[in-house]
C-alpha cells in the first residue's frame, strides 16, 4: 500500500534517502517513489481538522499577544525557545471564531498573499531567533 493523497492533495513522501559524510561534507539523497497502481490509499481530512491542529498555538498566541489584533506585523514570542510566531490575519480572523474549514478554504484561496507575506501555506510564520543559529553545544559534556 502507499499513500498517494491526502484529502485529495498528492503526497510527496521522501521516503528513500541515503545520508553519509563526504571528507567534511554532510552528503544527503531523497527520492520521492513513483505512485503504483497497487492499493493507493487515498486520507480524508475530517471536517474541523484544524482545530487539532491550531489550538495549541492560537493558546500560545492569545497569551503572548494578550488578545490583540493580528497582522502581517505581529509576532508573538515563545518563551524559553527563542521562537517568533503569528498567524496570518486572512486566516488568524477565521480560526479565533473557530470557523476551521473556513480558515483552511481562506488559506488556499489566499495562497499567493500569503506566500508574498513569507508565511506557510497554512497561514503560519514561524521565526527562529539567533540561538538556532548558534552550534550546538553538548550538554551531556558539561558538569553541573
Amino acid at each position: 500500500m502507499q499513500i498517494v493523497s491526502v484529502s485529495g492533495s498528492s503526497c510527496r513522501l521522501h521516503i528513500a534517502a541515503i545520508t553519509h559524510f563526504r571528507s567534511d561534507t554532510l552528503q544527503f539523497y531523497w527520492s520521492d517513489p513513483t505512485p503504483t497502481e497497487r492499493n493507493p490509499v487515498e486520507v480524508p481530512v475530517q471536517p474541523g481538522a484544524w482545530r487539532h491542529y491550531f489550538s495549541p498555538l492560537m493558546h500560545v498566541i492569545n497569551h503572548g499577544n494578550q488578545g490583540g489584533a493580528l497582522d502581517e506585523n505581529t509576532l508573538v514570542s515563545i518563551r524559553g525557545l527563542d521562537l517568533e510566531v503569528s498567524i496570518h490575519p486572512t486566516v488568524a480572523r477565521l480560526l479565533f471564531r473557530g470557523e476551521w474549514d473556513a480558515a483552511q478554504r481562506a488559506a488556499e484561496e489566499a495562497a499567493a498573499e500569503i506566500a508574498e507575506a513569507r508565511y506557510h501555506p497554512d497561514g503560519l510564520l514561524i521565526k527562529a531567533g539567533e540561538t538556532w543559529h548558534q552550534r550546538f553545544e553538548d550538554v551531556s559534556q558539561i558538569e553541573g
